[in-house]
């Protein structure tokens, strides 16, 4: 079966050549862009040099420096825009656009085709929600190798080999609960978490009402500020101790 390059890692293969070949148009343009903005300043060099010697003699104020520095990198921007070109900004915005993936996306329009019949590797789709609709209804013969499908209706027809396809809410806890059909949530998303302060993984033992704060966050507050309670304990009747702290000038 043939691996989908477009969905699989996110929709950015390091290998793939149009991944490659597209890193390279990116780079002539950074390129290009480096020239441009050399070229630019160059011939802005004293325009600048005047506006620092006004704001440093106090003859504009700051905001009418930036203003004016505002101006004219607006001017390069439209500049490098004309010439097809990119600051370096720009060049790494592109860069991690290409890496993005596809969570939080529905990919709903995009024809049933692109993906029949294919095997998607290691890419994220997870949603907000649980129960999501992300794929079209008619993609068929895809198998989704170790990709996050968290909250996504999978269509029938179609095969998940490890990676994740839970659904999760979060409840009055704080915390993201696995749900089921009917939403009612069943255990923790992440259950260590629970483990680690020897907090009820009972969905009965909820909150009727929401937290202001995760209680795994609340958990951990009252840890800290146990382990303080002890630390000073410990050296209140340690004349040695407490004088150690001190000198070191440590917090508790």
């Amino acid at each position: 079966m043939a691996i989908n390059q477009k969905y699989s890692y996110n929709g950015y293969n390091p290998e793939s050549q149009v991944i490659i070949d597209k890193k390279a148009e990116l780079k002539q343009k950074l390129d290009k862009g480096v020239l441009l903005g050399k070229s630019f300043y160059k011939t802005k060099r004293e325009e600048m040099l005047i506006l620092n010697e006004q704001l440093k003699n106090l003859q504009i104020t700051k905001i009418e420096y930036n203003l004016a520095m505002k101006l004219l990198r607006d001017e390069l921007k439209q500049i490098l825009t004309d010439n097809d070109a990119l600051d370096y900004k720009g060049y790494s915005a592109a860069c991690s656009g290409m890496k993005r993936g596809w969570k939080r996306k529905s990919l709903l329009d995009i024809p049933a085709k692109e993906f029949n019949n294919t095997e998607i590797i290691g890419s994220c789709f997870a949603q907000d929600n649980p129960f999501t609709d992300v794929f079209p209804s008619g993609i068929t013969g895809v198998t989704f190798v170790n990709c996050n499908l968290n909250n996504c209706n999978i269509p029938a027809g179609n095969i998940i080999q490890g990676g994740s396809n839970k659904h999760h809410k979060a409840q009055n806890d704080g915390e993201e609960w696995i749900v089921n059909n009917n939403l009612k949530p069943i255990e923790p998303l992440k259950p260590k978490n629970y483990d680690t302060y020897n907090l009820s993984k009972d969905p009965k033992d909820l909150p009727i009402k929401p937290l202001t704060e995760s209680i795994i966050v609340q958990a951990e507050k009252a840890k800290v500020k146990a382990g303080r309670k002890a630390k000073i304990l410990e050296v209140a009747g340690n004349p040695t101790l407490l004088d150690e702290l001190i000198n070191s000038g440590k917090e508790l």
